[in-house]
Formats: C-alpha cells, sequence, structure tokens
C-alpha cells in the first residue's frame, strides 16, 4: 500500500476557489446530481448513486462496489475509497486564473503495486482522456471556464 499517488490530474477553472471548494463539499444524504455530491458524478455509475450517511463520512454504491466517501473541510480535501485498492483525493487551491483542481490517485491495496499496476493503467488512460469532459461540465456548472493541464504541468 502507498500514499504516493499513481497518478495526478490537473486542472484551472476560471472562478474562486471558494465556489469551487462550495460545489466539492456539496453533500447530503439522497441521490448524487448536479447540486449534490457534483464531483462524484466522475465515479462512474452515476445512475441511482446515493449517498448516506454525513455529514463527513458517506457511502454508496456503485456498479456493485461500496464506496466510502469523505469530506475533510478543515484540510480542504474530499477522498474517495473503493474496491480493493482504489482512492481518489480532490483538492483545490488558488491559481493566476482562478481555481487549480487537483485529482490524485493512489494505491491502497495491500498488493505489492507492481501486481496492480497493469490494470490500473487502463483506468489512468480512461480517467486521461475523460479529463476534458469533466473540467468542461465543471465549468458549465458554475458557469466559467475550466480545462485540463498537461501532464507535468
Amino acid at each position: 500500500m502507498t500514499d504516493r499517488p499513481l497518478w495526478t490530474l490537473r486542472g484551472v477553472v476560471e472562478t474562486t476557489p471558494e465556489r469551487v471548494r462550495a460545489l466539492l463539499f456539496a453533500l447530503n444524504p439522497g441521490p448524487v446530481t448536479e447540486d449534490n455530491g457534483f464531483f462524484l458524478l466522475g465515479e462512474g455509475g452515476e445512475q441511482g448513486m446515493t449517498l448516506r450517511g454525513g455529514p463527513d463520512d458517506f457511502q454508496c454504491v456503485v456498479d456493485g462496489y461500496a464506496l466510502s466517501v469523505r469530506a475533510d473541510r478543515a484540510a480542504g480535501t474530499l477522498s474517495v475509497s473503493g474496491q480493493w485498492w482504489y482512492q481518489g483525493v480532490y483538492r483545490v487551491g488558488p491559481h493566476p486564473s482562478g481555481a487549480l483542481v487537483t485529482y490524485e490517485v493512489c494505491n491502497r491495496s495491500t498488493l505489492p503495486d507492481l501486481v496492480v499496476r497493469g490494470w490500473q493503467a487502463s483506468m489512468r488512460r480512461e480517467q486521461r482522456r475523460g479529463a476534458a469532459q469533466r473540467f468542461a461540465r465543471l465549468g458549465g456548472r458554475l458557469g466559467c471556464a475550466a480545462h485540463p493541464l498537461p501532464d507535468g504541468a
């Protein structure tokens, strides 16, 4: 198990970090929608996804897998953990053009990294391809421009 990110996606949202954080932490028990758990919409299986628990720790089921969702408002993070290895962590910080959104994926498995890395590579490619759509949806929801940054930026 490692807390070191396997991969990181970053993007800029051309509004204040406070507006993006408000959407990040808009979490209440009930169906995941554009107004409730917006950042979870990219986790797959959105149809019928329902948050239970709260106000900081939630559970939901996606495609038959249980996910744990933790909102740490003091640290400014939203963590999504599930299946047998996955943890995704969202952070929002300042950027000269507005807000920087960072999404890190970590391996939480007790298996050696090499055992799971091949399988995870396909998920990484899928998430990178979907990054432009995710940021476009985020910008549309907040009424501003938003776009992913190139790797390493």
